[in-house]
């Protein structure tokens, strides 16, 4: 019989699937859209973290490269990191489903790989930056974060839900509210910090997000629950992951994602499969770009050269979190947007046509601009049998006007709030500057600028 590959959404239910035979590998592909990972976006998911997570592994330090939908989209498909697959914003001008997506991208891309390889694919729910459903596309689900909005969990049994007042409130310091000044013009940008009236609304966004993702966990569990009615579950590796994380109110902006923080680069990673261990973490570094060499490896594919990611399915059955250093270096990048046409009349501006996302719920708050654009390494290094890194660190150059430059030691400031780009030596800086300058144009073998080695043959 077929072999399957099944690519499913959370906003629809999986009853149509092809059994594959006892020797054949099945994948199902859940993509949330905006689901944190910092600010607590799993806890709701407990039914999740039961049959998935305890059932399997998780990933704790799992990144996207482009923390906005369609980008990211693309780069799990493709496997290649934004400057390669061109698709810059949620637009069809900005390469988000544009012709040389179609033409060039799309017909690589890793379900279309498998689809050649004899696997039925089939997709439902947000693709790129649309919804619907095609018999060889992509997957993915409408976001926690504006379910609500466009009235979906109107129908959900839990909207309204007691969580909603049981004092769930956003994450939140005051440093993260108040510590602006040595962030980048757009979050310096007025009203800053956001005025203590905005938090009500923030408490509700954040709670409504968490309504959403009850009902999540429910269609994760009925996906899985059918697998096994099938009979397919003991053949079928179940991954759950979204396309970037969220802020709500951190460092002044009121709820969006676009920045190169924590809240907005990680993501929930989590996979059950035939071979994996159970109840595992896993610390190693995991990226969006990752996925589509993968899933390849994972139907007994050679991944193509020229992806840029690496497949991370091999390790997992060699236990590599014993023994093994790590020292992996990778890419942040996004494009900026402005447009008038998502500001509000009521948020009037004299730069109008470089801003973007600007609403009076958000305080006239703008979510983007043109010149939000960045190039940002990420770098963690250790000896992961240790469960920590010794060396985890970013660094950002923004091309605006101030040519602006941010740099975090996440070991010793977790939350990002003291920029130390301006005390940075210039042996250091260099070093970064070298390696952001060879990542931005890398592809396929250059881009992997990582070692996993064993420790008695490490220098």
């Amino acid at each position: 019989m077929e072999k399957l590959l099944l690519l499913s959404s959370f906003t629809i239910m999986l009853t149509w699937m092809v059994p594959g035979s006892c020797s054949q590998t099945n994948i199902v592909l859940i993509i949330a859209d905006d689901q944190d990972l910092i600010l607590g976006g799993l806890t709701p998911m407990v039914k999740t973290q039961n049959i998935i997570a305890n059932m399997g592994v998780t990933f704790t330090n799992a990144f996207v490269t482009t923390p906005i939908c369609c980008p990211s989209r693309a780069s799990i498909f493709s496997g290649q990191y934004q400057h390669n697959h061109l698709t810059l914003n949620n637009s069809v001008s900005g390469g988000c489903s544009g012709p040389h997506w179609q033409q060039r991208v799309e017909p690589q891309t890793w379900p279309a790989i498998l689809h050649q390889a004899g696997y039925t694919t089939f997709y439902a729910g947000k693709y790129l930056n649309q919804y619907g459903y095609k018999k060889t596309g992509g997957v993915a689900h409408v976001p926690p974060g504006w379910d609500w909005w466009i009235g979906l969990v109107g129908n959900s049994r839990y909207y309204n839900y007691t969580l909603s007042v049981n004092g769930t409130s956003v994450f939140h310091s005051d440093d993260y509210f108040t510590n602006l000044i040595d962030k980048h013009w757009l979050l310096r940008m007025s009203p800053s910090p956001l005025p203590d009236s905005m938090l009500p609304e923030l408490d509700r966004v954040y709670r409504q997000r968490w309504e959403t993702l009850l009902s999540v966990d429910d269609l994760v569990e009925s996906i899985v629950i059918e697998l096994y009615s099938l009979g397919l579950l003991d053949n079928t590796y179940l991954i759950v992951t979204s396309d970037h994380g969220y802020h709500v109110g951190q460092f002044g902006l009121p709820w969006d994602k676009r920045q190169p923080y924590e809240m907005d680069i990680r993501i929930p990673l989590m996979m059950r499969g035939p071979g994996l261990p159970r109840k595992q973490k896993d610390v190693r570094p995991v990226l969006n770009i990752d996925f589509a060499p993968t899933f390849l490896a994972m139907a007994g594919l050679e991944p193509p050269a020229w992806m840029d990611g690496l497949p991370f399915f091999p390790l997992l059955q060699q236990n590599a979190n014993n023994g093994t250093k790590i020292d992996r270096k990778f890419l942040i990048e996004y494009h900026g947007e402005g447009s008038m046409k998502t500001i509000s009349s009521d948020c009037p501006s004299d730069y109008s046509d470089t801003l973007s996302t600007c609403v009076p719920e958000q305080m006239c708050k703008c979510q983007d601009s043109k010149n939000n654009s960045y190039t940002c390494v990420r770098h963690l290094e250790d000896l992961i049998s240790n469960h920590n890194f010794s060396y985890d660190f970013i660094f950002c150059k923004f091309r605006d006007s101030e040519n602006f430059t941010e740099a975090y030691d996440l070991n010793v400031d977790p939350y990002q709030l003291n920029n130390l780009a301006p005390y940075l030596s210039s042996i250091i800086e260099n070093k970064y500057i070298t390696w952001l300058d060879h990542l931005k144009f890398c592809s396929g073998l250059t881009c992997h600028m990582y070692h996993d080695l064993n420790v008695q043959n490490s220098p």
